[in-house]
């Protein structure tokens, strides 16, 4: 069984050796593709955001539930560093 698992994960590495180096070929065909090509303007830059009315309630409900969540993330990661640190000491 052992032999067959074998001469299947080699025949699989044997597969993607074949297709890594057929994109590699490619690779170096498109680069010189490429560098055929005439260089072109860079695209214009997206245009500014629509200022929209910003209300004060909804801003500061967002406010307070991502400083709530941002609170919860670093306590729970202090914790993570903490036992790592004392995994490491």
């Amino acid at each position: 069984m052992s032999r067959d698992f074998m001469a299947d994960l080699e025949a699989r590495v044997h597969q993607a050796a074949a297709r890594i180096e057929e994109l590699q070929r490619e690779n170096l065909r498109l680069q010189a593709e490429l560098a055929q090509l005439p260089l072109l303007a860079p695209p214009p830059p997206p245009p500014a955001p629509a200022e929209v009315p910003a209300r004060a309630e909804k801003s500061d409900k967002v406010e307070r539930a991502w400083a709530k969540e941002r609170d919860e993330i670093r306590r729970r990661l202090e914790t993570l560093i903490a036992r790592l640190e004392s995994l490491l000491s």
